[in-house]
């Protein structure tokens, strides 16, 4: 447990949707936070969802000012909110006003919540986030970091994908599938679930490789240390118009002679939870394996 509250005396509230329950929500929660004395604001990007507010903009340059940011959405708003965070290494608090929420600690209906963890009472936790780059001879161009997943995808053209991959240089498997989703453990229970791929603890800190679709019943998913390289390679004359994308953002398309380049991100994320936080509670929730089977449906 945190005793100084000291470190969170600047609060960035951050929104990425239109919604009513989100705007009450940044309402409430900047009034509480104004009443225990804390310095409340928004970014420029937030005003465009929430327009009628009175909450201080901050400018970019001065985002370092920020201790402590307050995700207000779902899942899709945290992994906004993560390449700010990481970027200036500032912890990250989410409140679920959105569906599932693996990566929200607090509900709406919890709003007071907040107030125990600014006098304290929190755990903080680093998730591994990772980094993409398209590399074409000795150019290299960072496409973007992904907290969840890097996702290879059929692009325009309607055609499976064929691809080597290779860890650290050494060619490790030919693969004719729909895509392949490159994941961190954050992201084993996002895209990695629906496709197949192992719920992996974060507190592991691996990179897990899920083919989509494959059309080889011997392609398997693999995990592997994080500290690897990943190099996905196509052939020259490629047709099948592949594309890649970082936490499902804007798409890249991938040209012919260029190599598709993971690995794990300088930065790692900080999340902030409320002391009764538990991983597997978490999962039974959101999964509902509390559910127990009805006995009077069984059969004997």
């Amino acid at each position: 447990m945190n005793t100084d509250n000291k470190n969170f005396k600047n609060i960035l509230l951050f929104v990425r949707k239109t919604k009513t329950t989100i705007t009450k929500s940044l309402q409430e929660i900047s009034i509480q936070l104004k009443q225990h004395g804390y310095n409340v604001f928004i970014d420029k990007e937030t005003t465009k969802f929430i327009p009628k507010t009175e909450i201080a903009i901050i400018e970019e340059k001065s985002i370092n000012d920020i201790n402590l940011i307050v995700a207000i959405g779902g899942d899709g708003t945290i992994l906004k909110a993560a390449q700010i965070s990481s970027d200036n290494n500032i912890p990250l608090l989410g409140i679920n006003c959105g569906k599932i929420g693996f990566l929200t600690d607090i509900n709406t209906q919890e709003i007071k919540s907040l107030t125990n963890i600014l006098n304290g009472q929190y755990e903080q936790e680093q998730r591994l986030m990772l980094n993409c780059s398209i590399v074409k001879g000795q150019e290299k161009t960072f496409i973007g970091n992904a907290l969840n997943e890097v996702s290879l995808m059929r692009g325009d053209i309607v055609k499976i994908l064929e691809f080597d991959i290779f860890i650290n240089n050494k060619f490790v498997c030919s693969q004719r599938s729909d895509g392949l989703i490159i994941s961190t453990p954050t992201g084993s229970t996002a895209y990695s679930l629906s496709a197949g791929g192992p719920i992996i603890q974060p507190s592991l800190k691996t990179i897990s490789l899920i083919p989509i679709c494959a059309h080889n019943l011997n392609t398997r998913p693999i995990v592997i240390e994080p500290h690897n390289t990943i190099s996905i390679k196509f052939n020259e004359d490629i047709i099948s118009s592949p594309c890649i994308s970082c936490d499902g953002q804007d798409k890249h398309l991938i040209q012919t002679g260029q190599t598709i380049e993971i690995s794990q991100a300088k930065n790692s994320l900080t999340l902030v939870h409320p002391l009764n936080y538990h991983y597997f509670e978490t999962l039974k929730n959101k999964l509902h394996w509390e559910k127990k089977p009805d006995a009077k449906s069984s059969t004997n």
